[in-house]
């Protein structure tokens, strides 16, 4: 299950880049370019960890994964939201493009995830 997530996850970036980046490029500055990737990587990386955590407790009970799988959702969002802080108060960020790349990836990669989730629970049922 996890193999497939990060084939379906990698797709849906490289096809997400493929049309977000050329439009980057043309119409905005390389600034808006570097921060709208800078606001993939986050979302990537908690979404490689937290589905490698439910595909671990996928073979457990039903309380032990949906523990891991509401838990890993708020640890994500107060993480997303101490960096989005610490990125503000710290640096010179152009919120627009993170912010939306941000949740757009987090949105992106949260829906795969649900499919799989929903996909794998009609498997065990």
């Amino acid at each position: 299950m996890f193999n497939g997530f990060l084939k379906v996850a990698g797709l849906a970036t490289v096809l997400a880049w493929l049309l977000l980046a050329p439009l980057l490029y043309v119409f905005t500055t390389p600034d808006v370019l570097w921060w709208a990737a800078a606001g993939c990587l986050p979302a990537v990386l908690f979404f490689i960890y937290e589905f490698y955590t439910l595909s671990r407790a996928d073979h457990q009970d039903l309380i032990l994964f949906m523990q891991a799988f509401l838990g890993g959702m708020i640890v994500r969002l107060l993480v997303v939201g101490v960096i989005i802080f610490l990125l503000i108060k710290f640096t010179n960020v152009h919120l627009t493009s993170f912010v939306f790349s941000l949740f757009g990836f987090y949105m992106l990669y949260l829906i795969i995830e649900l499919y799989f989730v929903v996909k794998g629970s009609r498997q065990h049922a």
